[in-house]
């Protein structure tokens, strides 16, 4: 056998082990800095009473600021957490699901990685739903009054943005057939 066919013969695995390691790193990284939050901008004191510090980054721009989200983006659906756990595990499911039937070509390295990011920023949000009941937030641009935000919800953010832009001038309509499900390729394969 051929090194290349050897190659191709792997791919399925590199590009599992691609995934699992990177949406790892990812969410490690977005564990991390949460953690970085609650322990630096969270003060316990006595008779179970907290208290909340803000970093200014840059005055009146950027602060650091703790915050416990028990809803979505921009604050909607509060308290519904079992909810939204449910809806991440499906949308995990379903990136997980076009992760594989995006083709490994260098063509569609952009749409690898932002199934990438928003995998991992969704994961990243949902372990904090299930450990803690609640997502910490931290980022503020006061400037802009922007809603606080966390590492998953840039990740999620910036790649939502990315794949709208790349729908709009990378891709042609015809590169999205392989989202078809059961579409057949050459020689009566599924693509």
């Amino acid at each position: 056998m051929n090194e290349s066919n050897q190659t191709v013969k792997n791919m399925p695995l590199v590009k599992l082990l691609i995934f699992f390691i990177s949406v790892g790193l990812l969410c490690g990284l977005d564990f991390w800095t949460k953690r970085l939050a609650s322990t630096h901008l969270v003060e316990k004191t006595g008779d179970n009473i907290t208290a909340y510090h803000t970093v200014v980054i840059l005055k009146n721009i950027f602060e650091l600021h703790y915050l416990e989200n028990t809803g979505a983006v921009f604050g909607i659906m509060q308290g519904q957490t079992a909810l939204l756990i449910l809806v991440t595990i499906l949308i995990s499911a379903i990136l997980v699901f076009l992760y594989f039937k995006i083709p490994c070509k260098r063509h569609y390295v952009p749409l690898l990685i932002i199934d990438i990011l928003i995998t991992s920023g969704a994961i990243g949000n949902m372990i904090d739903r299930i450990a803690r009941h609640y997502v910490i937030d931290f980022f503020y641009f006061k400037l802009i009054n922007f809603p606080i935000f966390n590492v998953a919800d840039i990740y999620v953010t910036c790649s939502a943005f990315a794949l709208i832009i790349l729908g709009f001038t990378l891709y042609r309509n015809e590169e999205w057939d392989f989202m078809k499900i059961g579409k057949k390729g050459k020689k009566g394969e599924e693509a």
